[in-house]
């Protein structure tokens, strides 16, 4: 008994010990948050959702290593800038700064004498109709989209880091040495490239883009992350209002999606799938695909690591054709994943990408979906755009984008491909994308469904 009693004497000992603690530990935190906040903007101040992380996992050839780097200063700017106190509360900070460039043009959306386009408005700074809707400000933190963190300021909230996979030592060293140099000559206290791991990728005796993705990408690296964004090495990511597109991210919630692509100027080759492009309709914000293509998808980390796995119990067939540097189909298979897990044949678009007046908005509670939109013969490539269809079967209602957010293209905050065409694509690459596209086709009747949306998602008439 008298063990008992001393087990008993101890155990409650350490609760007490232990509730002390941790009431210490909160009031401290919370103190050292107080403190923290007062320094803060008032906008800053108001914020309610925690940081948002993403790995930003870059292929890099010896072309592009200079601009990559620009990237990553640009984008550590952001936050760094962002996360100052001065700087948040300056009129002359690149969040301020951009955000007011984005909000001065806001008025051309709605005027239909004038003509908007991000050559001549500038792509980092290009307006859409959710950063420019009036009902997202002063409305005491009600929202029309049932969120909390629409009106917050991106460029403090999205943290990114980034893995960096040089194609040979030489990239490596090179990228190692500029961020070296510019950081040494930085003024900020923060170090900027702390965030920054290089991979040579020739050590592992294998440069493809994809098996580096499967090999690197695992489950310990990514954790504690909520997003993995896999960019090429030409993607000009600070061409990309980044603001306005995390915006809409967490708006829509996809698995998957990607940033509509264009060219350096108007004309100039963005994306070779034409859904893919940028949509001139200020008014389609975005649309649901069978296909966000390899050049810049950005992957919920649960998405991409259950995809990874799928890819990683196939059979040695496939994998061998992916080491050889096979793609083919391979971004029509992880939207099968996003949508369908995968499992039965992958059902065709059946719509027509273009403005529908009864498309899904942000600003509606709920709309009626509909089957039966627009199909054709060949899964709807050939159809109208859904609104003048007698055939469509009225069913329950849904929530915005409820059944929507697999695979998702954001046409209005496009980013620059500047198509510089530094992967070498041998025989040993066309003959293993012609095989990896086999095996999925046959195994998982995956189609070529690259011109036709499931749907659309428009702003408010």
């Amino acid at each position: 008994m008298v063990k008992l009693h001393r087990m008993l004497m101890v155990g409650m000992a350490f609760v007490i010990y232990f509730i002390t603690h941790m009431l210490r530990s909160q009031n401290n935190v919370a103190t050292s948050m107080m403190d923290d906040e007062s320094s803060l903007s008032s906008t800053n101040t108001a914020r309610k959702q925690r940081t948002t992380k993403v790995l930003i996992a870059r292929t890099v050839s010896p072309s592009e290593y200079e601009h990559v780097v620009a990237d990553v200063h640009r984008i550590n700017s952001h936050h760094q800038e962002a996360s100052s106190s001065a700087a948040a509360s300056s009129p002359s900070s690149l969040a301020s700064t951009y955000l007011a460039e984005s909000m001065s043009q806001c008025n051309l959306l709605h005027n239909s004498s004038s003509t908007i386009t991000p050559y001549s408005n500038g792509s980092k700074t290009f307006p859409n109709h959710v950063l420019c809707d009036p009902n997202n400000y002063n409305r005491n933190n009600q929202t029309i989209m049932g969120m909390e963190e629409e009106n917050e300021n991106n460029y403090l909230t999205v943290k990114a880091d980034f893995l960096l996979l040089a194609r040979n030592a030489e990239v490596a060293n090179s990228m190692s040495n500029l961020l070296a140099s510019t950081n040494s000559s930085s003024t900020s206290h923060e170090q900027c490239c702390d965030n920054v791991e290089i991979v040579d990728v020739s050590l592992g005796e294998n440069t493809i883009k994809i098996w580096n993705w499967i090999q690197h990408l695992n489950e310990i690296r990514l954790y504690d992350y909520d997003y993995v964004w896999m960019i090429d090495g030409d993607i000009d990511l600070s061409s990309l209002n980044w603001h306005a597109f995390w915006q809409q991210v967490k708006l829509i919630r996809p698995k998957i999606c990607q940033p509509a692509v264009i060219g350096n100027d108007k004309g100039a080759h963005g994306t070779s799938h034409s859904i893919l492009n940028y949509y001139g309709d200020s008014r389609v914000l975005a649309s649901e695909v069978a296909i966000i293509e390899l050049m810049t998808p950005l992957f919920e980390v649960d998405t991409w690591l259950g995809y990874r796995d799928v890819i990683a119990n196939q059979s040695q067939d496939l994998l061998n054709n992916l080491k050889k540097g096979g793609e083919d189909c391979f971004d029509l298979a992880w939207c099968h994943y996003a949508k369908f897990n995968m499992v039965g044949e992958q059902i065709w678009p059946p719509k027509k990408l273009g403005y529908r007046p009864s498309a899904p908005t942000y600003a509606t509670l709920d709309y009626d979906a509909t089957v039966g939109d627009n199909v054709g013969s060949n899964g709807g490539d050939n159809g109208d755009n859904g609104d003048n269809n007698n055939s469509s079967t009225t069913v329950a209602k849904k929530k915005p984008f409820e059944g929507h957010n697999s695979c998702v293209v954001l046409y209005q905050t496009p980013v620059v491909h500047m198509n510089k065409k530094s992967l070498g694509k041998g025989r040993n690459f066309r003959k293993g994308g012609t095989a990896v596209c086999k095996y999925f086709r046959e195994n998982y009747r995956i189609h070529w469904a690259i011109k036709s949306v499931y749907e659309v998602f428009v702003a408010p008439a």
